[in-house]
């Protein structure tokens, strides 16, 4: 009679190394193993450009410029001794007969606060001087959003005061000469914003007035 600790181990079966290699290798089959991630190319730089491009300016376009300044009178001529600083108005237009040079036509507003208290009702209270002059404008860097510009230009001045009564009087015309630059910049395909200084040298009865402002305006480009 066989023992049962003889017989539980005869009837076991046997597992072996071989007996599990075969088992395993139907799992694996099975569940294969997650494929690696594969190395991508980095792929060629985009050609197409961002951002934005200024608009070339070509021969033969017309551009309309408006905006507000702010000015002051120096030195001792005939209305410097009266009047000092205010705001005024400009409007230009400007003809482009080449990519670096324009020619305009501008009417400017400068107005000018009494510079003293007055005494009588006859006392000056405001000036304003209207400038009308023609420009020639060298342009700069116009390849860039920020082109540059120098201006020169030269015409007529007329002025009229009011005294403390609200009373007008004309205290007479006279020429006028222009020298400034500035810059503008593109906002979009035809309007630039333009910042400017400029010196008008005022010339009235024998006397010579120093007029300097600065202006902040919007310039629309027409075709082409």
């Amino acid at each position: 009679m066989i023992p049962g600790s003889a017989r539980r181990r005869r009837l076991a079966p046997p597992f072996s190394a071989a007996l599990l290699v075969a088992l395993a290798l139907p799992l694996a089959a099975a569940f294969p193993a997650p494929a690696r991630a594969q190395d991508t190319a980095t792929p060629p730089p985009s050609t197409v450009t961002t951002g934005f491009r200024p608009r070339p300016v070509r021969s033969g376009t017309v551009s309309l410029l408006g905006g507000a300044m702010y000015g002051t009178l120096l030195g001792s001529g005939r209305f410097a001794d009266e009047y000092s600083s205010g705001l005024g108005l400009g409007f230009a237009l400007r003809y482009r007969n080449s990519a670096e040079s324009s020619l305009g036509f501008a009417f400017e507003s400068h107005q000018f606060d009494a510079s003293v208290e007055p005494d009588s009702a006859a006392a000056p209270k405001s000036l304003q001087m209207v400038m009308t002059t023609v420009d020639y404008y060298r342009h700069y860097s116009v390849r860039t959003r920020t082109p540059r510009y120098l201006v020169v230009g030269a015409g007529l001045m007329q002025s009229r005061q009011t005294n403390q009564n609200d009373e007008t009087e004309f205290p007479g015309d006279g020429g006028v000469f222009k020298l400034g630059g500035g810059f503008e910049y593109w906002a979009n395909r035809t309007l630039t914003l333009h910042v400017r200084l400029r010196y008008y040298g005022v010339l009235s009865e024998g006397s010579l007035n120093h007029d300097v402002q600065a202006a902040v305006a919007l310039n629309f480009y027409t075709s082409p």
